[in-house]
């Protein structure tokens, strides 16, 4: 059973957790402010493949556990949560 979010933190392991959500939203943040919102399912996976892409390059060259994939893992997430931002609006589907 997972714990309420309030007492998240309390662990090394969360705070590590709770730091990598933070350089997400950071990630989040930049791309908003570079690029326009994702305008359709479509545009959004598009940029979540070649997200993903990236990273798989580093995967193939053994590079998987660098600094750069580890800057591609976060970029994956971010665009992850940009489509849900963006695309899959709660209130739409009431």
């Amino acid at each position: 059973m997972s714990k309420p979010f309030a007492i998240i933190g309390t662990t090394d392991h969360e705070k590590r957790i709770l730091g990598i959500a933070a350089e997400i939203a950071r990630e989040v943040a930049r791309a908003e402010e570079k690029h326009k919102p994702l305008n359709s399912p479509h545009e959004g996976w598009s940029v979540i493949f070649e997200e993903v892409e990236e990273l798989r390059e580093h995967v193939r060259a053994d590079t998987g556990r660098s600094a750069e994939a580890r800057k591609e893992a976060i970029q994956v997430a971010a665009t992850g949560l940009r489509y849900v931002l963006n695309l899959c609006d709660l209130e739409d589907q009431k």
